[in-house]
């Protein structure tokens, strides 16, 4: 979970600077909202706890079986 939270604060922080650049570069005023801030962590979350959660029920042998 931490790993997941902290792809999302580094992607998070990536995407401000993009778009502080750019919005610098066209003289425009940029924003980060706290709910979209929120939302992309929760979402980074939920993309690494999910299927990890699902792959811990499996039988060992079985989750790294290729058929």
């Amino acid at each position: 979970m931490v790993l997941t939270i902290l792809d999302g604060l580094i992607g998070l922080g990536f995407a401000a600077l993009v778009v502080g650049i750019i919005g610098n570069a066209m003289d425009l005023k940029e924003t980060v909202s706290l709910g979209v801030a929120m939302g992309r962590i929760g979402f980074s979350a939920g993309v690494g706890i999910l299927p990890a959660n699902k792959a811990s029920k499996l039988d060992p042998f079985e989750a790294l079986r290729y058929d």
